[in-house]
Formats: C-alpha cells, structure tokens, sequence
C-alpha cells in the first residue's frame, strides 16, 4: 500500500516537473526568438554597411576605369571581392535631357520618345517651360501661379530643376512612363541639346533623325576622345559627367544604386558625387 502511494506520489513529482518544464520552456521561448532576431538584424546591418562600403568603392572604379579607357559610356564592369560582387553600367550624362536648358524642341523630340503626343505633349512642353522660366505669363498649353493655386499644389518654380523628381510636381506628369522619362533625364549639364552618340537608345533615333545638324555638333559637343601618354586613348563625356548603375551583392542582400558623378580628366581620380538614389533588396531581385 505504502509502495503503491510512493509510486503514486513519484508519478505526480514528476508529472508537475514536465509541466514546469514545459512552462519554463514556454515563458523562455520569446527571449530566445528576441535574441534570434536580434543577432539575426545585427547581422544584416553590418552586411548592409558591406554593401555601403562596396556602392562606395564602386565610384572609384569606375572613376579609374574611365580615365585609363577601361570603362567607357555604355560598357559594363563586373568585379569580385572578399565575398562582395559589383556589377557597374555607365553612361554618358550629356546624352540625357537637362530640364533645366533643353530647348523647347528638344523637350518635344523627349515627350515624343515616350509615346506623348499632339495637344498633350504641347501642354506638357510648355508646363516645363513655364516651371524654370522666372516669369508670370503663361504659354499657350503652359500652367502658371493661378493654375497651381486652382489644384491646389505649389508652383511653379521660376527657376531651373534642382532635380528630374520635380517633373512630378508639374500637372500631368504622374503617369506610368514617368520612370522610364527620368530615365533619359538630368539636371547636371546645362546642355540645350543632348549629345545623340551619347543618348538612351529611346532618344538617340530622333535626335540624329530630326536635330538641325547646326544643333547636333554646336559648340563642336560630342564623344570627346582624349589621349594621354600615361593613360592612352579613352572615350569620354564631354562634360565627364557620368551616370553609375551600380549593384553589390553579398550574402543574400542586395543594394542597388544610381549615382551622377563628375569625374575630371585628372588623374589619380577624384570623383565628385553630384546625385546618389539607393534601394536595398534580396539579392534573388531583379536589377
């Protein structure tokens, strides 16, 4: 009878310690996940500053390659290192559309590009134009103080573009194809008329094709090629003014970048970073 209530009572201890155990089991496992996941988000963020490191690293090899005529606009760069891939675009920034210069010819042979047309490219044009000029009157298709003020948003600028993201502050410019517009466009160069060797294929066609020839090669603006006796002969932007496409991986993350650097004829190089638009992702994204 004793051993039976002993067994009983062993059975019972025991019973209570698996319930403690599994109680203290249940009460530590938020301060394991919260250590997972701290560990887990330290590691991320010191991969994320390898990424930083590496967009920044980025600038300067592709400054070097540019001046020695390893890198030229429109080639590509892939390099790899301690763990970390860089994979560089360049282009030359004088084949893009200045929204602050660009004729107004020049804005139209843009618009026309990406598929605008008739009344609505016309309103369009001049709503630029009437965005950077420093007075009140309004163009024919053009929006002015009262118009802004009838929808209700700041406007216009009088004054140039401090940068393409402001075509989305001028009415009619929120659109699907907008990317694809800042894409071929800048506020870096001061150009009235784009470089055609140097431009997005989307606008090299109807620059060469429509451009009076006087407009083409004013000021005898093209692909500079220049020579040193270090360096040899390279490609260059006549403004060398360049835009980076730049994309580092590194364990399973991702950054991308785009960068407008000015990158003078000197050597060794000495970049200035003019423009810099940054987005981390998985490294399985889509550049």
């Amino acid at each position: 009878m004793n051993r039976m209530r002993s067994d009983r009572q062993r059975g019972m201890v025991l019973l209570f310690v698996l319930w403690l155990v599994v109680a203290l089991a249940a009460l530590a496992l938020p301060f394991v996940r919260t250590s997972g996941e701290t560990a887990r988000l330290q590691r991320a963020a010191i991969e994320t500053l390898h990424l930083d490191a590496a967009a920044e690293a980025a600038l300067w090899l592709a400054a070097e390659a540019l001046l020695v005529g390893r890198l030229r606009p429109g080639g590509e760069l892939v390099e790899e290192f301690a763990g970390t891939t860089i994979h560089l675009a360049v282009s030359g920034e004088s084949g893009r559309v200045d929204l602050s210069a660009a004729t107004a010819e020049v804005l139209d042979l843009w618009l026309e590009a990406h598929g605008i047309e008739g009344s609505e490219r016309a309103a369009l044009r001049d709503r630029i134009l009437d965005w950077r000029d420093g007075d009140s009157l309004r163009r024919v298709a053009g929006a002015e103080a009262d118009d802004y003020r009838r929808l209700h948003r700041p406007g216009p600028a009088d004054r140039g573009f401090l940068h393409p993201f402001e075509l989305a502050a001028i009415p009619g410019f929120a659109r699907p194809q907008l990317s694809a517009m800042l894409a071929d466009a800048t506020v870096f160069t001061g150009y009235g008329e784009p470089v055609a060797e140097l431009a997005p294929a989307t606008l090299r066609a109807r620059l060469e094709g429509r451009l009076p020839a006087a407009l083409q090669d004013r000021e005898g603006r093209g692909i500079a090629v220049r020579t040193g006796s270090e360096k040899g002969t390279r490609i260059a932007d006549p403004a060398d003014t360049y835009r980076l496409a730049i994309r580092v991986e590194r364990a399973g993350l991702a950054k991308r970048v785009i960068a407008v650097v000015t990158i003078p004829p000197d050597f060794p190089p000495s970049p200035l970073l003019l423009d810099w638009i940054a987005v981390v992702e998985s490294a399985g994204a889509s550049s």
